[in-house]
């Protein structure tokens, strides 16, 4: 796993923890391993705007398989970061967080 990817947690035993990623891939992690994130993966190509409105000003393509930093959530949009980018993203075809 990427460092910071987010996954699901799903069991527990003990001090380990049974984890799904978003494609459906998991297994068992000591808890020391893991650590709360704030991050989406983009399941289906989407459109980062610069503010939450589909009106608003398009910023970037967001391809799919792409992770997401939420730095904040208002309504149905998450304010992003990735790479260079920042803005806002609604909630439709994300995994996480």
């Amino acid at each position: 796993l990427k460092k910071n990817f987010p996954v699901e947690i799903i069991d527990e035993k003990e001090n380990f923890r049974k984890i799904l990623d978003y494609k459906n891939n998991g297994g068992w992690v000591h808890r020391s391993q893991l650590k709360k994130s704030n991050s989406l993966i983009v399941l289906e190509e989407k459109i980062l705007f610069n503010n939450f409105t589909k009106y608003s000003k398009p910023v970037a393509v967001i391809k799919s398989g792409r992770m997401l930093i939420v730095k904040k959530k208002e309504k149905k949009w998450f304010k992003v970061v990735t790479g260079n980018y920042a803005g806002w993203v609604n909630n439709e075809n994300l995994w996480g967080y």
